[in-house]
């Protein structure tokens, strides 16, 4: 075998694989495949251990200068060296600052907001413009003030939001955009400063928005380049131009972050005071922190179960029954029915809870409508049913009850068919609101939202007949209205029959 090297200079070299194969077939002869006794095993062996240790303790030797490294950067922020530290973060947000992906997504993420808001003030102007919004602003102005079209946030807000999130026009987009939050925000700024009204989030939001959309106009803004004239500044610098950020741009970045800074300001207040932002169904089970909050709610909840002792006793039944399609028709072939006033609707939930039919009545017409944003999160949060509900307006083929309809038609028109989207619109939208759902879930074992538990791909139960106590011949009758709202007067209602 040919003289080599040592096997302790063979391990301490730092060669590739492909040299320390070659080194070894060297060894060995050249091209020669070696004779794989137990001593060339045993060389092999230990020229592979060696290497693995060298591998190791450079692996090693490299994760201990990090934790070190990193180990200097805490001992620095530990021990307060502002200058250094702040150096190296304010490096690390200047470089994220410099990123046009990030502001790119940013800027988007703002415009949308402005697209949102011109999308809800069309969706208002849209809703004031169904038959039954018109009606009701007729007989009562007051209560529902006119919304005109909106030009503006059609015609210039929206298009200067497209091309800020384009990345067209940035600068002039901007501008506009801060401008018209502030024109939008007046009044709630001006209530703020000199009203003593409590900021909510309603307001902290557009404050805050307007502190973002001022961040994005001071990213956009030319910096103002100053002329160093001086030798020692050219030697110094070694460039004869220096970017500095302008006093207009540095008025709008401390402006946008003051304004930021506000929502996290009011955020650290809520969860300091316990505020809940959301209440849904969890929340409705946490105690009120307000002593008046707490006595509203034992005595809503001692009338309520004064209300369910009373209809149970009067009955003969009791709550915690299964609801749907059985149970309705179960309570179609009995004589018990809940009469329920519109401003008592706990009576609509009892009466699902008992199992029996109900009625409403009002001694005038219904003078709230419903909210204009109600529709679409209604379809977002209940999705089957909302097409459910659709479909019965589609589907049904009952006549509109008119003048010449009898007091029988009052029960049977309202289980005939199944309830609509037009009933929701026109008076049971307040139903399915959340302060219902905890109540319903809780104490009457029914689910949180009205009509979710039927199956799907099976008729929704019949909807609850309405009955005006107004007369036609006082107030004519709208042609929009569901089959299932009555006008009668109250001589009328005496030979009021009970679906049998």
């Amino acid at each position: 075998m040919p003289k080599s090297r040592s096997n302790e200079d063979l391990g301490r070299s730092n060669q590739q694989p492909q040299q320390l194969l070659a080194s070894i077939r060297k060894q060995f002869g050249g091209n020669r495949r070696p004779q794989l006794d137990e001593r060339n095993w045993a060389t092999l062996k230990e020229q592979a251990l060696k290497k693995a240790a060298d591998l190791q303790q450079k692996a090693s030797q490299s994760a201990k200068e990090g934790v070190e490294g990193a180990r200097l950067v805490v001992a620095d922020l530990a021990r307060g060296d502002a200058k250094q530290a702040g150096t190296r973060v304010g490096a690390a947000v200047e470089r994220a600052g410099d990123s046009a992906f990030l502001m790119g997504i940013s800027r988007l993420m703002i415009c949308m907001y402005f697209i949102n808001t011109v999308y809800d003030r069309y969706g208002s102007y849209q809703f004031t413009q169904q038959p039954e919004v018109l009606e009701r602003a007729k007989r009562w102005p007051q209560h529902y003030p006119v919304i005109s079209f909106p030009y503006l946030s059609v015609g210039m807000l929206l298009p200067c939001a497209v091309l800020a999130a384009l990345g067209i026009k940035v600068l002039f987009c901007a501008w506009f955009m801060v401008a018209w939050e502030v024109f939008d925000s007046l009044n709630l700024l001006m209530m703020l400063l000199f009203s003593g009204v409590k900021p909510n989030e309603l307001v902290v939001k557009r404050l805050a928005m307007m502190g973002c959309t001022a961040l994005v106009l001071a990213h956009s803004m030319k910096e103002q380049r100053v002329q160093i004239s001086s030798y020692a500044g050219l030697l110094l610098s070694g460039n004869s131009r220096k970017r500095q950020p302008s006093r207009a741009k540095s008025l709008v970045l401390l402006l946008g972050r003051l304004l930021m800074a506000l929502l996290f300001i009011y955020l650290e207040r809520v969860i300091a005071r316990d505020f809940i932002l959301v209440n849904h169904l969890p929340h409705s089970q946490l105690p009120p922190t307000d002593a008046a909050a707490v006595d509203t709610a034992v005595r809503e909840g001692q009338q309520r179960d004064e209300l369910i002792a009373a209809c149970e006793a009067a009955l003969g039944r009791t709550v915690q029954r299964p609801s749907g399609p059985a149970v309705c028709a179960e309570a179609c072939s009995t004589r018990a029915l809940i009469l329920f006033n519109v401003f008592a609707l706990e009576g609509f939930h009892i009466a699902e809870a008992l199992g029996v039919p109900c009625l409403a009545a009002s001694p005038c017409l219904v003078p709230y409508a419903m909210p204009a944003a109600f529709e679409r999160r209604f379809r977002q949060a209940n999705p089957s049913l909302y097409q459910a509900l659709k479909a019965a307006d589609e589907h049904r083929q009952q006549p509109v009850a008119g003048a010449n309809s009898s007091a029988a038609n009052i029960g049977s028109t309202g289980i005939a068919g199944s309830v609509g989207w037009a009933e929701v619109r026109h008076w049971l939208w307040p139903l399915f609101t959340e302060r219902w759902g905890a109540w319903r879930h809780h104490r009457l074992g029914l689910p949180a939202v009205p009509y979710s538990d039927c199956p799907p791909g099976v008729p929704l139960p019949p909807a609850p007949a309405l009955l005006y106590g107004v007369s036609e011949s006082v107030v004519p009758r709208p042609g929009f209205w569901p089959s299932t709202v009555h006008m009668r007067l109250a001589a009328s209602v005496r030979g009021l029959q009970l679906p049998a």
